[in-house]
């Protein structure tokens, strides 16, 4: 089974963000972080503010995630792995100070609706993973993905326990990433079994899948690819095909992230919340 190794969409999308100075996505970062310690003067009366330093973070996840696909499409993987990090530590932030926030006002309804769903949060075991954060991922999935957790631990019968409470056959209709655990069985089942042949097969269905969205495309960094991968490789397996999706710089568990260099920015409490 064959698959080229990028496609024409992805080769338009990498003109569009050449277009734009790695300065315009940093913007955002700034201004998210202004609007929540200056509210009355920059905020549109139609857009609920930001009130709490939790939607600030999950507010400027979105920002990193340009940053490291504008980096992995200029090929320049060392700023991409350092800024998946800060995407993945953003969401991080956001959920910890959440916890700490209940009982303030004024939230933004979507951001609040975006974080109790968990919408980032399958994105967020992915990037830790394909940074090599181990052992914050097994921190964090302990308590809210029992089957990467499991994964993480090569505890290969309990995650085996719960594929079998997941459907064959899920409606693919339902999803276009294909990133939950439905959409993934045949990944984690070969992976379980030992069956490199089962596990490149699954996974090319699925990048074919992805690939076939009409309208965006759906990944420059495949990160749910990387960790299935990792996972692989520890029982022993490996894929042999080549996509852009998929930069071998993710793959190399001696890899680090630089936190000297790549760190949160500081988001004081304002004044009226002191």
């Amino acid at each position: 089974m064959t698959i080229d190794y990028s496609t024409s969409k992805r080769e338009k999308l990498k003109k569009g963000y050449k277009k734009r100075t790695i300065q315009s996505y940093l913007f955002p970062i700034e201004c998210a972080i202004e609007e929540y310690l200056n509210p009355l003067e920059l905020s549109d009366p139609c857009i609920p503010p930001i009130n709490v330093r939790s939607e600030v973070f999950f507010e400027i996840s979105g920002a990193y995630r340009l940053i490291y696909e504008y980096y992995c499409l200029e090929e320049c993987m060392p700023e991409a792995f350092g800024y998946l990090y800060l995407y993945a530590a953003s969401i991080l932030k956001a959920y910890e100070l959440s916890r700490d926030e209940v009982e303030l006002s004024g939230k933004n309804p979507a951001i609040q609706r975006a974080m109790e769903l968990g919408f980032e949060m399958n994105s967020l075991f992915y990037a830790l993973i394909s940074v090599n954060e181990f052992e914050t991922a097994k921190k964090l999935s302990q308590y809210n993905n029992k089957l990467i957790f499991y994964m993480l631990n090569e505890e290969y019968d309990k995650a085996q326990e719960i594929l079998n409470e997941i459907p064959d056959n899920p409606d693919e209709k339902k999803e276009v990433y294909y990133t939950s655990s439905p959409y993934l069985k045949k990944i984690y089942q070969a992976i379980i079994s030992g069956n490199e042949k089962d596990f490149e097969a699954a996974m090319l269905y699925r990048v074919k899948k992805y690939r076939r969205y009409t309208y965006d495309y759906s990944f420059i960094l495949d990160t749910c690819s990387i960790t299935m991968i990792k996972f692989a490789r520890k029982r022993g397996l490996d894929y042999h095909f080549d996509i852009a999706e998929i930069p071998k710089y993710f793959l190399d568990e001696n890899n680090h992230v630089d936190k000297e260099l790549y760190k949160l920015p500081e988001v004081p409490l304002r004044k009226s919340d002191v």
